[in-house]
């Protein structure tokens, strides 16, 4: 749960008085109004309905100025009132009439929009006030009103947790106040804007940057040579709390609440109030003086009894004492009070689906629920009742809806990563509540929910577009639109020839006609829009019988660092098991990584080696499951956390007497590897290429200097161009605009050349004259049945949770491939070809493509000794995707039945050649007896 930080908002409304000297019946109609608006002895419904009852001139332009001056000012007396209903109506007719005068009075129009968008938002109408703001910043006149617009969509979209595109708005109205020295002034509002965003974003690195902006707001406020009004200040010492709070020095937060505190309280509202006693005990609370918590927590209820994070904060203080039934009271309060219901339902019972989805601030209601579902969970484990679980279990799904709903909302890529993060801690704790249950098949879905889910959405995407006959061109223009963003994001750093300034509108300029093509696509194609964003999650029955079809047993993983969970599935059975002390699992996870990186030559190592290797094949693989999977001889993996960069062929089995052939589980078994069991039945549903086509680039000497010469590549691939035809693109051949141009129609890419993904760089793969990056493969369409990335490190990237590894691997999924062999590390190039040439004469006989990597190992391995038979040589190359042979080469049952075939037809033939004879014959007979 987080402390409150966001302080009351602003009214943004202002009374503009009407300058011209009145006519007569003006001055007549204004005198009523003050008299109406002013009276102490009508209620308000008597004073709206007189309002309403007003004539209004509309004879001249000059009449219809003050018209809309009036109705923008009974809008503001509506609102004042809280009658949305009118106020909406009456500010309507302001801005319709004033939008005629938006060349001569631009400024007038702003403010009649900016009071809309806000009654609007006041009234919970996010999405009506989004748009309407979005208009005021679209008009030509920019103004104060244009930052507070800038300013308030920020908030909606923090409210909606789409933070990225919040910060793409920020960006655009930095920019637009840089270009405007009339606009500079508005300067730190930006600045706190930013802070905003950051520091909801609850991490160590976004709370560093929210203070950089908040020092960037003092630096502005202070060079306006002004006192900043109470709010503000307010709003600058609470917000270095909150940021201080979420690096863990509470202290240090406690100093700022306090000194936001010791401002003036006349001039602090109730809300202001509120929120500082709430978070000086939510600081307190973290350095366990609970008492002093509790005593700022009633302060902060008996300023407002309705405020859902005291109330979410309270929880956890009754949780901490173990007053189970009092912290899911509270929690209760929280989510209902967040949802605006304040008939609360019993503890045990949730709000309806309908009314959660209704509220605004979906983002804090994932948080109470979430609060929630622990304290149920940490009640059962004391008093062991089922019930329980069921209640958590229901609360964790009820989050999971809305956290669906924050990412369906949100447009940006890096929002959806997110959020995905942000479902990985719900996932773990509905897996940990499943398998308490003992109900496999909701662990196998929150499994499911935690991996690859924007690869899998990739996939529907393309399914979405072929089942709605979307336009070609439609696809194309899509397409374009994102590239040309990425384009312009990456020109930033690299055209010398343009202003920052320059830069960043350029971007925000391709965003916008995204923002449009989108909206269109909405309106003109909603069944593909609709299908997109669907989400097609595959069920543990329905995988079961994809497992009776052949895919083999199978093994998922869902792993943190300090939980774990396996679920291994066969045709009969699935054992649901605990990973037994997960945290040491990880610990030996990280200290056997440098044996893979270079070959083991003594003794000692190779002991280590051994150890570190059995424990996390006993973690990984229960006694229960090993005969099975032995059995059965293959077995498809689902990895997770820091199981992606480990190689399970190199798991070492037992422990026995030193021998030079180590018992790696390659001898036992097949593996290959799944992003996802969705992803996998995805792919298993696309069509496969009839005539497999082959196409190869090998640049050899590349233009970057940097990058070593690949002397063996060239002859690498001539071989395999004997073993069947292959277009092959050599040394300055073998550029990136040959590979865009070229490679999309092949069934088989294979690509032997530099790669690399290291520390915070994105990855990129080396053509002759360049780079290609993770990014630009996005853009690249690809329909390889099998991509063989035969570089260093093709299998790394950044780590996302609730994604795996950003590589430059899963971008060829995401291009459209069906599988991809990569790396898990720099490769030795003499045993790296010698597998790979040994795989595709594996696959030429008819192997699958699993079977074909691995026995491709397993021939190295048998033909090599001493320190050769390392890990690092032979186990870096893994297999992703759907493993079935690509070739369809002709094998002997393939003859028996082409043979079979052929001579059926023959007697086919032969039977009625015999037959046209024979009755040939009868009639010849027939036709002799008709004579005689």
């Amino acid at each position: 749960m987080r402390s409150l930080f966001a302080f009351f908002l602003i009214c943004f409304f202002y009374n503009v008085s009407y300058t011209q000297e009145n006519t007569p019946l003006q001055q007549e109609i204004l005198n009523s109004y003050e008299r109406i608006t002013t009276s102490t002895t009508k209620s308000y419904p008597e004073k709206a309905k007189e309002l309403h009852a007003l004539s209004f001139p509309k004879k001249t332009a000059d009449d219809s100025l003050f018209t809309a001056q009036l109705y923008h000012q009974i809008g503001i007396f509506n609102f004042r009132n809280s009658d949305y209903e009118n106020a909406v109506r009456n500010t309507r007719r302001a801005v319709k009439i004033r939008s005629s005068f938006k060349d001569s009075l631009p400024s007038k129009l702003n403010n009649s929009l900016n009071n809309l968008a806000y009654i609007l938002l006041k009234n919970d109408k996010h999405a009506l006030a989004f748009r309407h703001y979005q208009q005021l910043i679209n008009n030509e006149q920019k103004d104060r009103f244009t930052i507070k617009a800038y300013v308030q969509i920020v908030s909606i979209l923090v409210d909606w947790g789409d933070y990225h595109q919040a910060l793409h708005y920020l960006e655009e109205a930095a920019l637009l106040v840089a270009n405007n020295p009339q606009l500079q002034p508005q300067l730190y509002k930006i600045y706190l804007s930013f802070s905003f965003v950051y520091s909801e974003m609850e991490s160590e690195t976004y709370s560093k940057k929210a203070i950089l902006f908040l020092q960037k707001a003092e630096k502005a406020i202070k060079e306006l040579n002004r006192t900043p009004s109470i709010g503000v200040q307010l709003t600058i010492y609470n917000r270095y709390g909150h940021c201080y709070d979420e690096l863990s020095d509470y202290k240090k937060a406690i100093e700022w609440y306090q000194k936001a505190l010791s401002l003036d309280h006349d001039q602090m509202t109730t809300n202001h109030l509120t929120t500082l006693y709430n978070n000086i005990g939510y600081a307190y609370f973290k350095i366990k003086e609970s008492d002093t918590a509790y005593t700022y927590y009633q302060k902060a209820l008996e300023k407002d009894t309705l405020n859902s994070m005291i109330h979410d904060n309270l929880g956890d203080f009754y949780l901490s004492r173990r007053r189970y039934v009092d912290a899911l009271q509270s929690y209760q309060k929280a989510i209902s009070y967040e949802a605006n219901l304040f008939s609360l339902p019993n503890y045990k019972k949730l709000p309806s689906s309908e009314v959660l989805l209704r509220a605004p601030q979906k983002v804090k209601l994932v948080n109470d629920l979430k609060d929630k579902a622990y304290a149920w969970l940490s009640y059962y484990q004391v008093s062991k009742k089922k019930q329980q679980l069921l209640y958590a279990l229901e609360t964790i799904k009820t989050a999971d809806m809305l956290i669906d709903t924050i990412r369906s909302q949100s447009t940006e890529k890096q929002s959806k990563y997110f959020w995905r993060s942000k479902g990985v801690d719900l996932y773990m704790l509905a897996t940990s509540v499943c398998y308490l249950l003992q109900k496999p098949a909701e662990a196998f879905y929150f499994m499911e929910k935690s991996k690859s889910l924007s690869l899998l959405e990739n996939l529907t995407k393309e399914e979405a577009r072929k089942r709605t006959n979307l336009p070609r061109k439609i696809i194309e223009k899509e397409q374009t639109l994102k590239h040309n963003i990425l384009a312009a994001e990456q020109s930033f750093y690299t055209d010398t020839t343009k202003t920052k300034s320059e830069k960043l509108q350029h971007i925000r300029q391709q965003r916008k006609k995204l923002e449009v093509f989108i909206d269109f696509l909405k309106k003109q194609y909603p069944a593909y829009y609709a299908l997109q964003k669907k989400q097609s999650i595959i069920s543990l029955q329905a995988y079961r019988t994809q497992i009776q079809n052949g895919t083999g047993n199978s093994i998922q993983y869902m792993l943190s660092e300090d939980s774990g969970y396996g679920l291994f599935i066969t045709k009969n059975q699935t054992h649901f098991f605990k990973i037994p002390e997960a945290i040491s699992l990880n610990k030996n996870l990280r200290d056997i990584q440098p044996f893979f990186t270079k070959p083991i030559f003594s003794t000692k190592e190779r002991v280590a080696f051994k150890k570190l290797s059995f424990a996390i094949y006993q973690a990984l693989f229960p006694v229960e499951i090993r005969a099975t999977i032995a059995q059965e001889k293959k077995i498809v993996v689902i990895p997770d956390h820091r199981l992606h960069l480990f190689p399970f062929e190199s798991l070492i089995t037992y422990l026995g007497k030193e021998s030079n052939q180590l018992p790696f589980l390659i001898y036992d078994v097949d593996i290959h590897y799944q992003y996802s069991f969705s992803l996998l039945h995805k792919l298993a549903q696309k069509d496969s290429m009839v005539n497999p086509t082959a196409i190869a680039f090998a640049p050899v000497r590349f233009s970057n200097k940097k990058l070593t010469t690949l002397s063996r590549s060239e002859q690498k691939l001539n071989e395999i161009g004997r073993l069947f035809p292959t277009t092959l693109f050599t040394k300055e051949k073998a550029s990136k605009n040959n590979f865009i141009k070229e490679a999309a129609p092949y069934s088989i890419v294979h690509l032997s050349t530099h790669a690399n993904a290291v520390s915070n760089k994105e990855p990129w793969i080396a053509f002759h004259d360049a780079s290609l990056s993770l990014s630009e493969l996005y853009f690249i369409q690809s329909n390889a049945e099998l991509v063989i990335l035969d570089a260093c490190k093709t299998a790394l990237g950044e780590m996302k949770q609730g994604e795996g590894i950003l590589s430059l691997s899963r971008g060829f999924f995401h291009a459209g491939a069906n599988s991809v062999i990569s790396s898990l590390w720099s490769t030795n190039e003499k045993s790296s070809n010698e597998i790979i040439l040994s795989f595709y004469q594996f696959l030429k006989k008819g192997e699958d493509k699993s079977s074909a990597l691995r026995k491709a190992k397993l021939q190295y391995l048998q033909t090599h000794q001493a320190s050769e038979l390392s890990p690092y040589f032979w186990a870096p190359l893994i297999l992703n995707g759907r493993k079935k042979n690509v070739f369809h080469t002709p094998s002997y049952s393939y003859f028996l039945v082409i043979g079979g075939s052929i001579l059926l037809l023959l007697l086919l033939i032969g039977g009625y050649v015999l037959f046209k004879k024979k009755n040939s014959k009868q009639e010849y007979a027939g036709n002799n007896s008709n004579s005689i």
